[in-house]
């Protein structure tokens, strides 16, 4: 169709049929055949649309004036999720005018048994929080009431459905620290019950890196549900994929945050666990890759964090040959200053050559979420004014660099 009968269809889904649900519906199905194909001339129809004609509005009002309808929940939610991900402008329009957030937690609270309502909800969810990348959208999406709750109870109820947990557990990575006291539990049994389906197990290991992150009580919560099982599970299936391995380095990372963690890091089949980290390094031939730094940034702080944990985790990795791999990586030309400082304070702390109470005040800023300086190594101070902080990116990834007080 040309864009003067979707514009059409627009007006008689605004003035005529206000308020006639099977009109609304029927003029919300043949909208959503604008979105059959990616090519331009439908992003071009699309966005003339929402200029000329406001689709998103139209479709929202549709959808809140008939919240109890499932179906029209479903088709209107797919359609500003696909217009949400067009353009970053109408992302923040349906998250900031339009209030898109509350809709589709309220279909999901409405519907959860209609997968089709389900499904389209998670995909706004996702779709709008991931195009805003911005905390005050974060936030936002956070404050809704009792959001992990809704998001825990929908992924309980679809557990078995393979695509809705996928979608679910990707709106998890934007709860923090609202999941609740149930939703790690969850989160690890939605990996669990789908171990071969690589988008679930990917996309829940990153909510557990995401509530891993936030505080103190969701890593307790995830090393008490096996999350260390998990993981060396995902590196012993899945070995050589890339983006497992920094999602899994990360996660052990901020796990070895918590004071459970360094005391189980050993425990059972941990030690497993870490001789599949200290064999995840990236190929030296790669070291030109764009993927190449943050690869070996979340290896190495994983590295670092198991070595701190005791003397005898220490003693495994220098079993394993880290040292010597180290070394190896410090040869080559790498592509930053600060990631030789990652790999060196890696290989000082796998060595032993931190400092007591460097080690100590290092433990008692992590488990504080604060700063961590090392001031007093001179392996790692050298230049005189020169301490090492943590910085993060966009993943969350923690890492060193050189700063000053």
């Amino acid at each position: 169709m040309a864009l003067e009968q979707y514009t059409n269809i627009l007006i008689q889904l605004t003035r005529d049929s206000r308020n006639d649900t099977q009109a609304q519906l029927t003029g919300l199905t043949k909208l959503s055949s604008l979105f059959s194909d990616t090519s331009d001339a439908t992003v071009t129809i699309s966005l003339q649309l929402e200029t000329q004609s406001h689709l998103t509005k139209a479709v929202h009002r549709a959808i809140t004036s008939n919240m109890t309808i499932p179906r029209i929940c479903s088709i209107g939610l797919r359609i500003l999720s696909h217009m949400g991900h067009l353009n970053e402008d109408i992302s923040k329009t349906l998250l900031f005018k339009e209030n898109v957030l509350e809709t589709a937690v309220e279909t999901l609270r409405t519907h959860n048994g209609d997968v089709g309502a389900v499904r389209s909800a998670l995909c706004l969810l996702t779709t709008v929080l991931g195009r805003a990348n911005n905390e005050s959208a974060t936030i936002k999406f956070q404050r809704i009431h009792m959001i992990g709750s809704t998001l825990n109870a929908v992924l309980l109820q679809h557990i078995d459905d393979a695509p809705t947990v996928e979608w679910g557990l990707a709106s998890c990575c934007f709860v923090g620290r609202y999941g609740g006291n149930d939703l790690p539990s969850t989160v690890i049994c939605c990996i669990e019950t789908h171990p071969t389906d690589l988008g679930v197990v990917r996309t829940g290991l990153s909510a557990c890196c995401s509530l891993a992150r936030t505080n103190e009580s969701n890593r307790v919560s995830l090393i008490g549900c096996g999350a260390f099982d998990v993981a060396r599970t995902c590196l012993d299936l899945r070995p050589a994929h890339r983006e497992m391995t920094i999602i899994i380095s990360s996660l052990i990372g901020y796990l070895l945050k918590s004071k459970l963690g360094r005391n189980s890091i050993l425990r059972g089949d941990n030690s497993r666990l870490v001789k599949l980290l200290a064999g995840c390094f990236p190929a030296q031939s790669d070291v030109q890759a764009s993927w190449f730094p943050l690869c070996l940034r979340s290896v190495t702080t994983a590295l670092t964090m198991v070595s701190l944990s005791s003397v005898a985790a220490r003693t495994l990795l220098l079993e394993c040959a880290v040292v010597e791999q180290l070394n190896e990586i410090l040869e080559l030309k790498l592509p930053n200053l600060r990631l030789r400082f990652d790999v060196e304070m890696a290989l000082a702390a796998i060595k032993g050559e931190l400092e007591e109470d460097a080690k100590e005040r290092l433990f008692i800023d992590i488990d504080d979420n604060k700063t961590i300086e090392f001031g007093s190594s001179s392996r790692l101070n050298r230049e005189k004014g020169q301490i090492m902080k943590t910085t993060k990116n966009h993943l969350g990834t923690i890492g060193m660099k050189m700063g000053t007080r």
